[in-house]
């Protein structure tokens, strides 16, 4: 999924739904527009799908890593001396899957609106 913001609708957004990776960033990769093949779990790019099948076996035994999330206390970021920014040529792609649980609403609470769903996150990819 991707999320593109709407400059003209007050940058309200839609996700939008990638179905081929590899056509989304190969004239980012070249300037020739080959195809370029793209692991899944890694997002190292290939030039053949030969070589890619057989990164695909190392990449699942040698890169078996976890995804560590905040804590509730800490999952906000701030950033501080933003005029010292500097634009850097890569891109991060991210998906994050959630499950969506039923809340139960408090009795007795007089509300126009409340939570009847929480996205609990089961899956991050990058």
């Amino acid at each position: 999924m991707l999320y593109l913001p709407d400059p003209r609708d007050n940058n309200i957004g839609h996700f939008v739904w990638i179905k081929n990776l590899s056509r989304l960033v190969s004239l980012q990769l070249n300037k020739h527009g080959h195809k370029k093949y793209i692991c899944n779990r890694c997002l190292h790019y290939l030039s053949s799908s030969e070589r890619l099948q057989v990164h695909t076996i190392d990449c699942g035994e040698m890169n078996d890593c976890a995804i560590l999330l905040p804590s509730e206390d800490d999952k906000w970021l701030s950033f501080c001396n933003h005029n010292r920014k500097e634009r850097l040529p890569f891109v991060v792609y991210a998906d994050l899957e959630c499950i969506l649980q039923k809340t139960t609403s408090e009795e007795g609470e007089d509300h126009k609106s409340h939570a009847y769903q929480h996205h609990r996150v089961f899956s991050t990819a990058y």
